[in-house]
């Protein structure tokens, strides 16, 4: 008898919650002087659990050591009615209620074991917690208008829970095959009813995103699609560790028995102009800057009056009167005597030089070392491929030297007839084995790299091992030491250490200055200018700066390589000049007469106009002035290249060890023994001394190739 009237009175409790808040919330909206909406929302999204359950009241909890419930997926759903309140044209209140589904499993492995034919197999157990809630909501909320079709909701949720079921399982997952005893199947179900200690009620909050779609031009009616997210303030149930948040969307149908006010618009336009001169513009122009739109809605019962505010900001450019500017250049050629002159045509001669450089046949070893030094330049085998002489064209002797491993690993390959020979050379200090065991690592050191790197049998390579070289530097010094402890090549085919010969073309041209004389007459004053060189449309040389222009601007041609190897053409110049008022730019051009009279044989058929040949006579060795078989090799070919009209110098210098003026003497000595060998007598012989700018002389390679005689073959045509 008494479970009927609390049936009543649940029903009437729920009666009240839902249908209480849209009464107030209809009896609000009549008051006030906008549109209302009712309405009706579907939701549906993802539940988003968390849980360290390990068991449920009344239920045996999971074995030892296996890991709690984690969510293993879950689904939100429902229905509600709802109404809609504008407070004013950025708030809004939304009373809502209706019918929740809430579905979610629990799921952890158990890791155990299981006797099959009397062998223990590891498997595992599934142990599952599927539930079910189903609640009455009721979710006030607030809207603000982000933007005209978008708003922002928050409220809270209660929410009353009408029913929950539960259900837990046990599922065998492997090994396949097993079952339960008792069941006689591989899952079982080890408990069901209702969730024991749920909640009545589940206060939540609730945020979300809700986007306006009218379905009409009065926009009575409203498609609403929202995205929400819910968190609840409480577990599910008093003694169960498990909490269910959501992410869900919904779609809700709103319409207003209530016709939309009578809407009033205007527009109203605000507008500042700036006024501004500039020289630099030839027409008056009116540019807008700024625009900016506002709305303002004014509300009144059963009228509405919109008014749009445009703001803009407009810059009137108006011209200024053009200041006085005057712009005029002339190019002259500057000749030898610094004179100048109109009539001259730019002419280039170009120069032929060859460069014999020899090679320092010998590797330096540091003091108890036999590795090589980090001077040396090795390769990898791959750039052996692409490695050639001809790319040490330009470079320093030096840079060239320490290729010495690299050109020899070359020109074996090459000539593979060809026979290397190394003499080994110790001036360390230690026994005689110790040097001579220095010593053949040393050589090693040679064959091995030739071998790995250029690829060269070490069958083709023969070691000599000697204490000192047969003419050594002095053995009881320091220098000496360094010069002596070295690996020397020798081969049996003159074209492995045959000095390389360096091929150039240099160019001069002549007039080598043009001069530009500029005449500019500025009212305002200049602000930059700018000299432009070009060819072909091509810009061969540019000089500029700011403010006043120099009466003159020179330019030396010989610094344009590239203009100078082009060959003949026309090069015109250009003055540009901006004065202080920003708008003012004037140029003016003219052209020079561009002609190379002369080629040399690998540009046309004429000869070149000069032709120099550098012969370098080096690895003289320490105090000595004596020619050997190499030297007498390489004046061969110096007598070869001279002619009756050519000019010789030759000059012999020395390194810096000594005494100042016996080197000065034993350069001479060395230069006359060159003259001497090639009987010239209109040639220039000089000894200079110590030489120690050209190469570092506290190396022993700086002070081999000091002690050397440099001989310079001029021929003019």
């Amino acid at each position: 008898m008494i479970a009927a009237p609390c049936a009543w009175a649940r029903r009437l409790a729920i009666a009240s919650c839902l249908f209480g808040p849209l009464c107030f919330g209809l009896l609000a909206a009549q008051e006030a002087d906008s549109l209302w909406r009712l309405g009706i929302r579907a939701v549906g999204g993802v539940a988003l659990q968390r849980t360290t359950l390990i068991q449920v009241p009344g239920h045996n909890p999971l074995p030892p050591g296996t890991p709690a419930f984690s969510a293993d997926g879950g689904f939100e759903a429902g229905i509600q009615a709802q109404a809609s309140i504008p407070l004013s044209q950025t708030w809004q209140l939304r009373l809502a209620c209706g019918i929740s589904h809430f579905s979610g499993s629990l799921l952890s492995a158990e890791q155990t074991n299981f006797s099959i034919d009397g062998v223990d197999t590891p498997g595992t157990i599934n142990h599952s917690l599927d539930a079910s809630l189903n609640s009455l909501l009721l979710a006030p909320s607030i809207q603000w208008r982000l933007a005209s079709r978008l708003w922002l909701s928050a409220g809270p949720t209660v929410g009353f829970v009408l029913s929950s079921d539960y259900e837990l399982a046990q599922t065998i997952v492997s090994p396949p095959g097993q079952v339960f005893e008792l069941s006689g199947s591989n899952s079982v179900i080890t408990g069901s009813g209702s969730l024991p200690g749920v909640h009545s009620v589940i206060p939540a909050l609730n945020i979300g995103l809700i986007y306006d779609l009218p379905l009409d031009r009065e926009a009575s009616m409203l498609l609403r699609p929202e995205l929400r997210y819910r968190q609840p303030f409480t577990t599910l149930a008093a003694d169960i560790d498990w909490s269910v948040s959501s992410l869900s969307v919904g779609l809700a149908f709103e319409f207003s028995p209530r016709k939309e006010p009578i809407i009033v618009r205007d527009t109203l336009y605000r507008r500042d102009t700036t006024v501004r001169l500039l020289a630099s513009v030839e027409r008056e122009t009116v540019s807008l800057l700024s625009h900016e739109s506002q709305d303002s809605i004014v509300v009144s019962r059963n009228r509405l009056l919109s008014t749009t505010i445009i703001s803009e900001e407009y810059i009137r450019i108006v011209p200024q009167p053009r200041p006085l500017l005057d712009v005029d250049m002339r190019a002259r050629f500057v000749l030898d005597n610094n004179r100048e002159t109109d009539n001259a045509v730019l002419k280039v001669d170009e120069t032929i030089a060859l460069d014999i450089v020899n090679l320092l046949p010998y590797v330096f070893f540091e003091r108890q070392s036999a590795d090589l030094a980090d001077k040396y330049r090795r390769l990898i085998p791959d750039e052996t491929q692409v490695f050639a002489t001809a790319s040490l064209r330009k470079k320093a002797t030096l840079h060239i030297y320490y290729h010495i491993l690299n050109i020899v690993g070359k020109r074996l390959k090459d000539n593979p007839d060809a026979r290397l020979t190394l003499t080994s050379c110790n001036s360390d200090p230690g026994t005689l084995r110790q040097q001579r065991k220095l010593a053949e690592q040393r050589a090693a050191t040679v064959i091995a790299y030739l071998h790995q790197t250029w690829r060269i049998e070490p069958q083709r390579i023969s070691t000599v091992i000697k204490r000192l070289p047969d003419n050594p530097s002095p053995p009881g010094t320091a220098i000496g030491a360094d010069e002596n402890r070295r690996v020397e090549l020798s081969s049996d085919d003159p074209r492995i250490l045959a000095p390389l010969m360096i091929r150039d073309t240099s160019r001069q041209a002549s007039p080598s200055v043009v001069r530009f004389i500029p005449d500019v007459l500025s009212e305002a004053g200049l602000a930059s200018w700018q000299i432009l060189v070009l060819r072909n449309d091509s810009t061969v040389h540019s000089f500029q700066g700011e403010e006043a222009i120099p009466d003159k601007v020179s330019w030396d041609i010989n610094s344009s390589e590239e203009l100078l190897s082009g060959g003949s053409a026309e090069l015109h110049y250009y003055l540009r000049v901006r004065d202080q008022k920003g708008y003012a730019d004037s140029s003016v051009s003219g052209k020079v007469r561009f002609e190379q009279i002369r080629k040399s044989p690998e540009n046309g058929d004429k000869p070149p106009l000069r032709k120099i040949a550098r012969f370098s006579l080096m690895s003289f060795d320490y105090n000595l002035f004596t020619l050997s078989d190499y030297h007498h090799s390489i004046l061969d070919q110096v007598k070869s290249r001279v002619s009756e009209t050519s000019e010789l110098s030759i000059i012999g210098s020395t390194d810096v060890v000594g005494e100042e003026g016996h080197n000065l003497a034993l350069s001479q000595k060395r230069a006359q023994t060159i003259a001497d060998s090639l009987a010239i007598p209109a040639a220039h012989i000089e000894g200079i001394g110590e030489d120690p700018d050209t190469f570092p002389n506290q190396l022993p390679e700086g002070r081999f190739y000091s002690r050397r005689v440099d001989i310079i073959i001029r021929d003019e045509w």
